[in-house]
């Protein structure tokens, strides 16, 4: 949808008093303009950017889960349930660990 003739009026005047307040943004902006390409850009994904943040993320979740199953494995591995085992939860007492040397 074009611009209206009112609209194109305010719009050039807009373009001149900025040309006249600031030259040297003026000569910038026209240079910007007459280097675009005559087609648009076409949209190009940056893969390196996309794998780098993937593997950010795949080492912040594995964390996370290494983080979770020791604590799962703290809460319910309690000193009391080695008590009195006959088993892999038992202490060796000092005497036995004598004995074995």
């Amino acid at each position: 949808m074009g611009l209206s003739r009112e609209e194109e009026r305010a719009l050039q005047e807009i373009e001149e008093q900025l040309a006249f307040d600031d030259p040297d943004l003026d000569a910038l902006l026209t240079r910007a303009q007459s280097a675009q390409p005559a087609q648009p850009a076409r949209f190009e994904p940056r893969r390196k950017f996309s794998m780098g943040l993937a593997a950010w993320w795949v080492l912040a979740v594995l964390a996370y889960v290494v983080f979770v199953i020791g604590l799962v494995m703290t809460v319910t591995t309690p000193e009391e349930a080695c008590r009195g085992a006959q088993g892999p939860c038992e202490q060796p007492s000092v005497t036995k660990v004598a004995q074995i040397m």
